[in-house]
């Protein structure tokens, strides 16, 4: 009987130890989950915060291509059912294909730069034949 005693308090023993093991298990996977839960907050808050600058970056980018598009359009109006030789600055310089492309780069680039934008390049066709590029700023219009 004192053998079947010993032998119980024994298991009881181990079983306390068990159970202090899986408590201290919980304990620190309670812990980890908790630091994961945070980190994973916090990436959202800065994924959010990065989307929302994004966003209005988007929306400050649409404003000013239309912005820019309706400048664009005046713009060209203002040339739309006219001889080119009786408005400036084409009646001071020929209206080649060469000049109106220069024209048209230096204009544009200056209304996109005070837009905070970049102009790459201006194309002058003439139906479908390329007639003329301009991928930079040309101080002399003159041809």
């Amino acid at each position: 009987m004192a053998e079947l005693q010993t032998k119980l308090e024994e298991y009881l023993s181990r079983e306390r130890q068990i159970a202090e093991v899986m408590i201290n298990a919980q304990i620190s996977a309670q812990k980890i989950e908790a630091q994961a839960r945070a980190k994973v907050e916090i990436l959202l808050q800065e994924t959010d915060e990065e989307l929302r600058r994004k966003n209005q970056e988007l929306e400050l980018l649409r404003i000013k291509s239309q912005l820019f598009k309706q400048e664009l359009n005046d713009r060209l109006l203002r040339y739309d059912d006219i001889v080119l030789n009786d408005i400036f600055p084409f009646d001071i310089i020929e209206p080649n294909h060469e000049s109106i492309a220069r024209y048209f780069y230096n204009t544009l680039e200056d209304t996109l730069s005070l837009m905070g934008l970049t102009l790459k390049e201006i194309t002058v066709r003439d139906s479908q034949s390329l007639i003329m590029e301009v991928n930079r700023r040309i101080k002399r219009i003159l041809v």
